[in-house]
């Protein structure tokens, strides 16, 4: 998996090195537009310890998620930091599926599953706040905000 734009030192992370970082586990809801939901335990890696040892450019404020089948979108490079969202590998204490991503997905806690990128191939560290991904260019909101309860 390629960790690469805005940076002093692009990465390229197998499978095996990427679970060789600290792991974490959390348990959250992934909500879908459609209106259904799913309580999962994940188990991953914080994103921000994958991207760090790349050395961001200090212009950095966005990460954009490429997925193997040419899927993209965005999240804010400060959410992801202070929120320790995870790129997770084991969902319920299993491998992740293909069906759910494998080998890795975003685990962008209270944000709708759109934002969820699956089948993660490329981490791009960008200056762009704007960026759109696919749902996005067809009209879904960029911040994909869950509703305050």
């Amino acid at each position: 998996m390629l960790v690469d734009g805005l940076v002093n030192n692009p990465l390229n992370y197998t499978y095996a090195e990427v679970q060789q970082k600290p792991q974490y586990t959390k348990l959250i809801i992934l909500h879908c537009v459609e209106g259904w939901d799913a309580t999962i335990l994940w188990q991953g890696v914080k994103i921000s310890d994958l991207i760090e040892p790349a050395q961001l450019d200090p212009g950095c404020n966005t990460i954009i998620f490429h997925s193997a089948d040419g899927y993209t979108t965005s999240l804010p490079l400060q959410y992801v930091r202070e929120n320790d969202i995870l790129l997770a590998f084991r969902e319920n204490g299993q491998i992740l599926p293909v069906t759910l991503g494998y080998p890795f997905i975003v685990v962008a806690e209270d944000k709708y599953g759109y934002k969820w990128a699956r089948w993660v191939t490329e981490i791009e560290l960008s200056d762009n706040d704007k960026y759109k991904g696919f749902w996005e260019l067809r009209g879904y909101n960029n911040r994909a905000d869950l509703p305050s309860k």
